[in-house]
């Protein structure tokens, strides 16, 4: 099924969900830690995504509160990869293209958990 896509379709794709998750797991960590924690796993996160979040700057308003600039960030990644990816192949495709990184995500996952459990 991915192979009626062109690759560089999916490939963005791919970048875009995987900034999306990235940013949404920063929300979820923002609400359970501090921007300057001393975990250093937590740390290294933020700095990488502030690095993401700086990049896009200028799309973001000036009224949306800090804490919550991330899942912004991500919204705008879902609405992109939802409604304006399947215009390059056609709006039949609405369907097909939803979310092919987390499809791919969920079967690797999938396999893994019903080979080993």
């Amino acid at each position: 099924m991915l192979f009626q896509f062109p690759s560089w379709l999916l490939i963005i794709d791919y970048i875009f969900g995987f900034i999306m998750w990235l940013l949404i797991i920063r929300f979820s960590l923002n609400i359970l830690f501090a921007n300057d924690s001393n975990i250093k796993f937590v740390k290294q996160f933020f700095y990488v995504t502030n690095y993401i979040i700086s990049v896009f700057e200028k799309i973001i308003p000036s009224f949306v509160p800090v804490p919550l600039i991330s899942i912004y960030l991500a919204w705008l990644f879902f609405m992109v990869r939802f409604y304006f990816l399947p215009v390059f192949k056609g709006f039949d495709a609405i369907g097909y293209l939803s979310f092919p990184f987390e499809r791919l995500m969920y079967k690797h996952t999938y396999e893994v958990f019903i080979q080993y459990f």
